[in-house]
């Protein structure tokens, strides 16, 4: 979807890489079916034992603290395995079953929100800073309906 100046892209098919065989049909199944994945992976993921931003899961530290490393061999065999995924996807790109790039396309359509449906991508898009980090952010709706252009409803 296009709006203002933006193309909008579907939520990410990975956010996480363990590189287990559910990762693998994670990506290949929704590339196989989808126009567009994307894979939305954080690069400490490959050298750390917790998410980047895991010292935040219980509010704001006391104080800021670096994440444990993974092990050589552990981000060894996580690379390894990211590369074969990579490699497969390239297969798959050689049948003509998908194809892989980093370019950005226009999209084919053009957005017009409704104040009910910026409210809905509102409310998902804050749900995973409220569940994970238990926090509820003042401003963000009021920022959702200025940047869509809409009179934001009372709550």
């Amino acid at each position: 979807m296009f709006y203002k100046g933006f193309t909008f892209y579907p939520y990410p098919a990975l956010l996480e890489w363990r590189g287990t065989g559910s990762d693998y049909r994670v990506f290949l199944s929704s590339a196989l079916r989808r126009k567009i994945t994307v894979i939305g992976l954080h690069p400490s993921l490959f050298v750390n034992q917790e998410n980047w931003d895991a010292i935040y899961q219980q509010g704001n530290p006391q104080r800021i603290t670096p994440p444990q490393p993974k092990t050589d061999s552990q981000s060894r065999l996580l690379f390894k395995s990211f590369d074969l995924l990579l490699k497969r996807a390239k297969r798959l790109e050689r049948l003509g079953l998908l194809r892989v790039g980093v370019d950005l396309i226009e999209s084919e359509k053009v957005l017009a929100m409704t104040a009910n449906q910026v409210e809905e991508v509102c409310e998902f898009s804050l749900r995973w800073p409220k569940n994970v980090f238990k926090y509820e952010p003042k401003h963000m709706r009021n920022h959702f309906f200025k940047f869509f252009e809409i009179p934001a409803k009372s709550s």
